[in-house]
């Protein structure tokens, strides 16, 4: 999965992307995410996950 998302605040803005997915055994789950914003910051992360069944 491909995601994405913008917001405002009082007059900045903030932007987010992100990809997700899971493995073909489907037993792990994996994130990563990228931040920013109009101030030049940026920020990121990332998980995994794992599913029992």
């Amino acid at each position: 999965m491909v995601s994405g998302g913008i917001g405002f605040w009082e007059g900045e803005q903030g932007y987010a992307f992100g990809v997700s997915g899971v493995t073909e055994n489907n037993k792990y789950v994996y994130k990563v995410a990228l931040t920013g914003n109009s101030q030049g910051d940026f920020g990121g992360g990332a998980s995994v996950g794992y599913q029992w069944k």
